[in-house]
């Protein structure tokens, strides 16, 4: 039997919230308001289980194999372990059969039972969900309780609205990055920064303003992430800068340089020591060590080699209208500029391909390619178009 159980309820039937989802699925900077319900009851009791107020037959099954439980709800998400803790020592010390610490406005709850003498008043009131309303009903019926009121509206806040959504969501985004930057990065404007809970940040990174790290990011120490970036799912190593750019599902060698206002698309995985310049596009390539694409370039479903140039304005041509294709570049090769490269076709290493041409065809080690018309002049053409501009 376990010696305490943690419950979070879900009940909340808020018509102010005004979603067409449940209140407790919205996310809070990388977690379900539920799963921040949890996270700190969960230090207390070793886990905490998620169930349906309505679902009283699991709920009794928990709550019969222990001997006290908690509860808090799921849309109160603020509730911090050290809350847990007092409440759990005041029903010990106290020997209650029922300790609850409730708000001033009786908006918000806790409770601790003992297992046992709740089930008894659960079956002798005939009750069949665990609803707040129900839940405060028990409590009151039973005799050997205590009642702790409390005044702090930062935890026990109720996500009822999205204006309490919005302010719940402040004070988790407070709490992380006051971790982050204890921990050794620094953040240079924390009130138009957000980054998720599941993301890792290393040691003198810094996180310019207007910046948002998503998901499980993990960046590396000493990199400069922002400003106006979006970070996803990714590995970012170190030394690495990611200036005005996006990036999803993606990861970036040590010592990269990212944008300005570049696009990482899932799949991407970028080298050391690359540069990824303006209006650039990747996706789902791999682009290895030292290679530069500088500007205004679309790299799509490729492999790139190392220590390879590719000019401004060059397309890789992926998609047939029907399939993704794929175009391999090899090492030390020179794509120039407005090149298009369409797929599938393979460049070998140390080639050059001349400015303006589309290749279509393979392209052999050490050779150039040249795949354009010869210029034709056409004298006086202007003059008998009569075209010469005022």
């Amino acid at each position: 039997m376990n010696k305490i159980v943690g419950l979070v309820i879900t009940d909340s039937n808020s018509s102010t919230f005004k979603s067409k989802k449940p209140v407790e699925s919205h996310s809070i900077l990388g977690q379900s308001v539920l799963q921040w319900s949890g996270s700190a009851l969960a230090e207390i009791t070793g886990e905490a289980q998620s169930i349906q107020c309505d679902d009283i037959g699991r709920a009794k099954d928990l709550i019969g194999n222990s001997e006290n439980f908690i509860i808090n709800w799921g849309d109160q998400p603020l509730i911090l372990a050290d809350t847990f803790r007092h409440l759990l020592e005041k029903h010990s010390s106290e020997g209650n059969d029922t300790t609850a610490i409730i708000s001033c406005n009786g908006k918000a709850s806790v409770y601790v039972f003992k297992s046992k003498n709740f089930l008894d008043r659960l079956n002798e009131l005939g009750i069949q969900s665990l609803s707040k309303f129900n839940i405060a009903q028990i409590f009151q019926s039973i005799q050997n309780k205590n009642k702790i009121s409390s005044e702090d509206k930062t935890q026990f806040i109720v996500v009822d609205d999205r204006v309490a959504l919005s302010i719940a969501m402040g004070e988790v985004k407070s709490a992380i990055l006051k971790k982050v930057m204890l921990s050794g990065a620094t953040v240079m404007d924390p009130s138009s920064t957000f980054i998720d809970a599941g993301a890792v940040i290393g040691e003198d990174t810094v996180i310019m303003p207007n910046t948002i790290i998503e998901g499980n990011t993990v960046v590396g120490e000493g990199s400069i992430i922002g400003p106006n970036s979006r970070i996803v799912n990714c590995r970012i190593g170190n030394n690495v800068e990611v200036a005005n750019s996006v990036a999803y599902d993606s990861s970036v060698g040590d010592d990269t340089h990212v944008g300005p206002f570049a696009y990482l698309r899932p799949g991407s995985n970028v080298g050391k020591n690359v540069k990824i310049g303006d209006f650039v596009e990747i996706k789902k390539s791999v682009i290895g060590d030292r290679t530069k694409i500088s500007h205004l370039t679309y790299v799509g479903d490729a492999e790139v080699g190392s220590n390879v140039n590719i000019g401004c304005g060059v397309v890789f041509v992926n998609y047939d209208g029907k399939n993704k294709n794929k175009t391999i570049v090899g090492d030390n090769s020179f794509i120039g500029c407005n090149v298009n490269l369409v797929s599938p076709v393979v460049v070998k290493n140390d080639a050059y391909i001349a400015a303006g041409s589309t290749i279509t065809e393979e392209v052999p080690e050490n050779s150039l390619a040249i795949a354009r018309q010869r210029q034709t002049i056409k004298q006086d053409w202007v003059t008998k178009k009569d075209l010469k501009r005022k």
